[in-house]
C-alpha cells in the first residue's frame, strides 16, 4: 500500500507529452550531480584523513616514507579502500547484495556508515570496529559467507593480493576515530544529512570517479 502512490510515474498522462523524456533527463542529471557530490567529498573528506592514517602506520612500522614506490602503496591502498566501499554501497542500494537479509543487513557497508555517523562524537582512537567489519565484508565478497547470504564473487578488486594496495589493506586497522568521519563523508550526503542513493549512480558514473581519482 505504502508504494501504491508510485504507479502515478507509469499513468499515461504524467508520461504522455514528452513526460517520459523529461523523467528520463531528471534520472540523468541526478546521477551526474550524485557523482559530482561524490567525488568533492572523496577529495575532500575521505582521502586525507585515510592518508595520514596509513601514514601513521607506515612511520610506526618502520617504512622509509621518504621512498616513491613506498608512498604510492599507500595512496594506492586508499583508493582501493574508496573503491571497495563505492562498490559495496551501489551494490547494496541496488539490490545486487541481500539487503532484504536481516543478517546481512546487520553487517552491510550501508550500517557500517550509519553506526559511524550514530558514533561521530564520540569515536574511539583505541577501537578498530568499523574497519574489522568491513574486513569481514571483504572476506565475504572475496571467499563467500554463507551466515550473511553472500556467494563468493571472487574479484580482483577484494584479493588478497594481486590489486594495487591490496596487501597493505591486509595488514593495517584503521581507528574508529580516523575511520568514521571518512566512512561518513564518502556514505552521508551532507545537503540532506541522508544516505546517498546510490542506486541512482550508474556505472559509467562509478568509473568516472575511479578514474578520476586515478589520474
Amino acid at each position: 500500500d505504502e508504494d501504491r502512490p508510485l504507479l502515478g510515474l507509469l499513468a499515461p498522462a504524467y508520461l504522455a507529452e514528452g513526460g517520459f523524456e523529461a523523467l528520463m533527463r531528471q534520472s540523468r542529471a541526478f546521477g551526474v550531480e550524485l557523482r559530482k557530490r561524490l567525488d568533492t567529498a572523496i577529495r575532500q573528506d575521505v582521502l586525507p584523513p585515510l592518508g595520514l592514517e596509513l601514514g601513521k602506520w607506515a612511520r610506526e612500522g618502520g617504512r622509509d616514507l621518504a621512498n616513491d614506490a613506498e608512498r604510492g602503496e599507500l595512496e594506492a591502498a586508499a583508493l582501493t579502500f574508496v573503491f571497495r566501499a563505492l562498490f559495496l554501497l551501489y551494490a547494496e542500494s541496488a539490490g545486487h547484495l541481500p539487503m532484504g537479509q536481516e543478517s546481512y543487513a546487520r553487517s552491510s557497508f550501508s550500517q557500517v556508515v550509519q553506526d559511524a555517523a550514530d558514533q561521530l562524537e564520540r569515536l574511539d582512537r583505541r577501537s578498530t570496529q568499523f574497519s574489522d567489519r568491513i574486513r569481514t565484508l571483504v572476506g565475504a565478497m572475496r571467499t563467500g559467507n554463507d551466515a550473511l547470504a553472500v556467494p563468493a564473487y571472487n574479484g580482483d578488486l577484494f584479493a588478497a593480493d594481486g590489486f594495487e594496495g591490496s596487501e597493505v589493506l591486509e595488514a593495517v586497522s584503521f581507528s574508529d576515530a580516523a575511520l568514521g568521519p571518512a566512512l561518513v563523508a564518502l556514505g552521508i550526503d551532507r545537503a540532506s544529512g541522508h544516505g546517498y542513493d546510490f542506486s541512482g549512480l550508474e556505472i559509467g558514473h562509478l568509473g568516472h570517479i575511479y578514474e578520476g581519482l586515478l589520474s
